[in-house]
């Protein structure tokens, strides 16, 4: 189906690696309107806001971020 959907879902910790899920996503796919990465997850605080920062510094439009 199209786009294809990869996602995650974990506490916004450090320790489950939202962040490292971001990069490599990126890396391979980039901005591709084919594929779209939703990351969902519950409290995190900072992490959470800085994960959501480095998706606006990366300029994505196909990665969302979710709180539960």
């Amino acid at each position: 189906h199209y786009p294809f959907t990869f996602g995650f879902s974990g506490a916004f910790t450090d320790r489950k690696n939202h962040m490292m899920i971001l990069e490599s996503f990126v890396a391979e796919f980039g901005n591709s309107p084919h594929v779209r990465l939703r990351l969902h997850g519950r409290g995190g605080g900072d992490y959470y806001d800085a994960l959501v920062n480095r998706v606006r510094e990366l300029g994505v439009t196909n990665v969302e971020v979710m709180r539960a």
